[in-house]
């Protein structure tokens, strides 16, 4: 009838930190008039392993242009090649495709809260790795151990979020581990490059020590509870998370809910439903627009594209800082609109505006290496970016993977996840591997048009194949497929 779970000892001293936590939660959190408080408290402490993935993702932007050169500030002692450079930044996508293939079984086997301790560990290791390594071979990976605890982290933690929201909300805690993401993105982009390698990865290591200390306040996801038989522990996770002791109603449409689905599904049962061939295809088709849209390329190479663009009203160093905190307001901005506004409108505008963007700034380029003068319109390489961001930030970055969590039912859901994170992430590592070919060989403009014309396609995706799941519930997303 349920899942089966492999239980790890329960040792003493994990034992009396819980009770310990508990006594904590019940002097913070039962005070409080705001029934969402905790809620959010917990989203945040899993989040910041949402902070580690975008700091891991753009740690090549400030650190590429050092091992570029020939001084103090390259640990390697020699100047790196296009083709190291390229799997310097491409490892990290193979790790994050191999990561979800592991971590949904481990979800499903130890539970989310587990696994995102599990997971927690290789991104540390890999950190300490990259801060004291002096070899190419160690670069490589680091890189690789970072992309699995990451990859696997982006499934978890969108796993788990799906699971302790309710409908009203579950847009919004989606898009905040976009919110996440973007901050450790600016705090790359804002300390990175007036730092040392060895300094600069051993403070990215900070936001794993505070996930660390406040692990224990994470409750474990009341449907995983359902779903391995023990509806004790459910009801208790779920008044603590709602703040609340009636939670019987819910309680009992999770049980309903996973009563349906109660056989674990494999890869062959979604490809044999209609219902889950259609949300495979929505979500696999939105994350790999989402690569297409040249993102992952962009924040990995960002000051050696500015580099690149030449002389400008800001410096090379100082351009990303700006992009990366327009990020963070526009992601933030994203995750308050979205349960009014709807996804599937943000995807729209979000995906026309990142191909206008990015076909502009092609044809900067494109005079810029074909001898124009270009000195008048020095700003327009920022301010493109700029656009950019802000209209990739405000629905293809949260959006997908919001959406990724509410659209597949439970018994198929970990599966599902693994296989459309995985496809994303190898999406992610041939763009990122191919992208300094593909610009030494039709320069830099050839290279961002590629990106631009592709998510101009998305668009076109979107608009007829992606549906509104905009304030419906999880059954009420499997109704809609059904009915399509």
């Amino acid at each position: 009838m349920y899942y089966k779970v492999h239980r790890l000892p329960r040792y003493r001293l994990f034992t009396q930190i819980e009770s310990l936590y508990n006594i904590v939660y019940n002097i913070l959190f039962k005070m409080t008039k705001n029934k969402s408080t905790y809620l959010y408290f917990v989203v945040s402490i899993a989040n910041l392993l949402s902070f580690t993935t975008g700091a891991g993702q753009c740690w090549t932007s400030p650190v590429i242009p050092k091992l570029k050169t020939l001084n103090d500030d390259n640990p390697l002692s020699e100047v790196i090649t296009t083709s190291q450079e390229s799997l310097i930044a491409g490892f990290l996508s193979i790790g994050n495709a191999l990561g979800p293939l592991v971590s949904g079984t481990l979800a499903h086997k130890f539970g989310r809260k587990l696994t995102m301790l599990f997971i927690a560990l290789p991104i540390a290791i890999a950190y300490i790795a990259l801060a004291f390594g002096s070899s190419i071979y160690v670069y490589y990976i680091a890189r690789l151990v970072k992309g699995f605890g990451t990859g696997s982290a982006i499934l978890v933690v969108q796993l788990y979020f799906g699971e302790i929201s309710e409908k009203h909300n579950r847009g919004k805690i989606g898009c905040l581990m976009s919110v996440f993401y973007a901050f450790g993105m600016l705090f790359v982009y804002t300390i990175g490059p007036y730092l040392s390698i060895k300094v600069f990865s051993l403070l990215c290591i900070t936001p794993i020590a505070f996930f660390l200390i406040l692990f224990a306040f994470i409750p474990e996801s009341p449907m995983y509870l359902v779903l391995i038989g023990n509806k004790f522990a459910a009801e208790k996770s779920l008044m603590k998370l709602r703040s609340s002791t009636n939670v019987t109603d819910e309680l009992d449409s999770l049980v309903k809910f996973c009563q349906k689905t109660e056989e674990k599904g494999t890869i062959l049962d979604i490809f044999k439903s209609a219902t889950l061939r259609k949300a495979f295809t929505i979500c696999i088709g939105l994350l790999i627009f989402q690569q297409l849209s040249g993102m992952t390329v962009i924040v990995s190479y960002l000051q050696t594209i500015f580099e690149a663009a030449g002389e400008a009203a800001i410096s090379a160093k100082n351009a990303p800082m700006i992009v990366g905190a327009s990020k963070c307001v526009v992601v933030i901005f994203a995750s308050m609109v979205v349960e009014k506004s709807g996804r599937k409108l943000l995807l729209i505008l979000s995906a026309a505006g990142s191909s206008i963007s990015l076909v502009v700034l092609a044809i900067f380029f494109h005079l810029k290496e074909h001898g124009q003068d270009v000195s008048n319109f020095s700003i327009v390489p920022l301010l493109c970016l700029l656009f950019y961001i802000i209209s990739f930030s405000l629905g293809l970055m949260p959006i997908p993977w919001a959406m990724m969590g509410e659209m597949f039912p439970t018994n198929v859901k970990s599966v599902a996840m693994s296989i459309t994170s995985t496809t994303t992430f190898v999406a992610a590592f041939l763009t990122t591997l191919f992208f300094p070919y593909l610009r030494d060989l039709i320069d830099m403009s050839g290279g961002i048009m590629f990106f631009g014309v592709a998510i101009g396609i998305g668009v076109i995706f979107i608009y007829f194949v992606v549906p509104e799941t905009k304030g419906k519930s999880l059954a009420e997303i499997q109704d809609m497929l059904n009915a399509r």
